[in-house]
C-alpha cells in the first residue's frame, strides 16, 4: 500500500491544532521527518486500521501522549528555523508560533520556483544542483 490520505478538512484541522500545537504544520525540510509533520500523519500504511482516516488523529494522540511523558520526566526539544539574517522561530509543545507567522513576518525567504508531487508536496527529482533546489532552502533548521 503506501500513498498518502485525504487533506484533512476542518474539523480534523482544529483537532490537530488542540492535540499538537503547531507542530503538526512544520514543514519538511528535507532532512529529518518528525512523526508529528503533516505529512507524515497523512502516510497511509499497511493494516487496514492505519488505512482509515480517522488513524491519523488518533496516531497525533499518541505521539502527544509520548511529549508529555518526554517533557514530565525533565525532557524537552526544540526546533529552530532561521533564514539568513533574521532570528530564529522555536518551535516545541507549547510554542504558539507557527510556519505561516514565520514566513510572513519574521523570514526574509526569496519565492523559489519547484516542481510539485500530485499530492502537493515539493518534488526533488530533477531540481538538482539549481537553484531553485527546493532541498536548498534559503532559511536552516536545527534543533
Amino acid at each position: 500500500m503506501g500513498g498518502l490520505r485525504s487533506p484533512f478538512n476542518a474539523i480534523e484541522k482544529l483537532e490537530l491544532c488542540r492535540t499538537l500545537n503547531a507542530l503538526w504544520k512544520l514543514p519538511s525540510d528535507y532532512r529529518l521527518d518528525f512523526a508529528f509533520q503533516n505529512h507524515e500523519l497523512r502516510k497511509k500504511h499497511q493494516t487496514d486500521e492505519q488505512q482509515s482516516d480517522s488513524y491519523s488523529l488518533k496516531r497525533a494522540r499518541e505521539i502527544r501522549s509520548d511529549l508529555d511523558m518526554l517533557t514530565s520526566t525533565g525532557g524537552s526539544f526544540n526546533i529552530y528555523d532561521q533564514a539568513r539574517y533574521s532570528h530564529p522561530v522555536v518551535y516545541n509543545l507549547t510554542s504558539k508560533n507557527t510556519p505561516e507567522d514565520a514566513e510572513e513576518w519574521l523570514f526574509n525567504v526569496p519565492p523559489t520556483a519547484m516542481l510539485m508531487t500530485e499530492h502537493g508536496f515539493p518534488d526533488p527529482t530533477g531540481l538538482q544542483g539549481s537553484i531553485a533546489d527546493p532541498r536548498q532552502p534559503g532559511w536552516r533548521r536545527w534543533m
